[in-house]
């Protein structure tokens, strides 16, 4: 009697394991190749911007915004193993790409791929600095009113993909250090609030165009990029004593972390009301009727309607934002 078949069966195993660890090993080298690009085209763009270019009258993104969001993806792709990486044994990544789910791996490359085009788009626009033969250095001209604009949007997309980013590999804080105990914490409404954001740019640019063209320049853009401001600058995803949460204890009003989380509730309501109002399949046409495509609804909205709907949810979520950004300041004024 042998034991060949059982052999057969574990030289089967050996080789699917050594082909899932290339496999494996091949991504994180695409995920590092590509962090490392991001981080030189990062690098030559900052390199290209006058640090007195901070002026009000020239009104083009800040600087200081690029160079913080350089800042945190390169905190994130060490934390990550995927920048600056050595090899080191000894020295395990705090997040360690090589031990993400394969789903998420997968989005952190798509991640990064659709940062390449901000990043390239950036570069072309900064790339346009003019030499003024009077001054030693490069400087940006007096910009017009479209070439700000589309900056401003370029660092706010970074942005978002940077936290978004940060969020796949932090998990939520379920430690009752700096809150109660039945109470969630700011990273994971955050999360919440952000991942519905997500979705519902998904649903509207795979949904109907008639829709789109009905609603305001930006649409959902703004209360987004907003909110996410927010999160950066108020230290949701940061940990120890920068973080909000600690904030709020050394600070001693519990109050305020209340109206805080009431807040950004009403906010995570106010994007589950827009979701409702975006149709399931694609409509075709002005203001053609179309029933949502969950049955247990009684509700039919015209495109117009819909519209119109999403357009007083998102002045309710400039609101909210608006409130968010108050509390947090006078919060730290306290």
């Amino acid at each position: 009697m042998t034991n060949e078949p059982q052999n057969n069966q574990l030289d089967i195993e050996e080789s699917t394991a050594l082909k899932n660890r290339e496999k494996a090993d091949d991504i994180t080298k695409r995920a590092r190749n590509l962090t490392e690009r991001r981080m030189a085209k990062y690098i030559t763009i900052l390199n290209r911007y006058d640090k007195k270019e901070e002026r009000p009258r020239l009104r083009y993104p800040g600087r200081s915004r690029l160079l913080e969001e350089s800042i945190c993806l390169k905190v994130w792709g060490r934390d990550t193993g995927l920048y600056q990486y050595n090899g080191n044994k000894n020295c395990t990544p705090k997040h360690d790409f090589r031990n993400l789910p394969s789903v998420a791996k997968s989005s952190i490359t798509d991640s990064l791929k659709e940062m390449g085009d901000i990043l390239g788009y950036m570069h072309g626009d900064v790339s346009k600095k003019k030499m003024s033969w009077a001054e030693e250095h490069h400087k940006l001209m007096s910009p017009d009113s479209d070439d700000r604009d589309r900056l401003d949007r370029h660092v706010d997309d970074l942005r978002n993909i940077i936290v978004y980013l940060e969020l796949s590999v932090d998990p939520d804080d379920e430690s009752n250090t700096w809150r109660g105990e039945a109470s969630p914490s700011f990273k994971t409404l955050f999360r919440r609030c952000a991942t519905e954001y997500t979705t519902t740019f998904k649903r509207i640019d795979k949904g109907s165009s008639s829709l789109s063209d009905k609603l305001p320049s930006g649409h959902i853009e703004g209360p987004r990029n907003e909110f996410i401001r927010w999160g950066r600058e108020a230290g949701v995803l940061r940990g120890g004593r920068k973080s909000l949460e600690a904030k709020i204890v050394e600070s001693d009003k519990s109050e305020s972390r209340d109206q805080i989380v009431k807040i950004v509730l009403c906010i995570e309501s106010a994007l589950g009301a827009i979701s409702e109002l975006l149709p399931e399949k694609h409509v075709s046409g002005g203001d053609l009727t179309t029933a949502d495509a969950d049955n247990n609804s009684n509700l039919t909205l015209s495109l117009t309607e819909r519209a119109k709907g999403l357009i007083e949810q998102m002045a309710m979520l400039r609101q909210y934002n608006e409130s968010l950004t108050r509390e947090t300041e006078n919060l730290v004024r306290r």
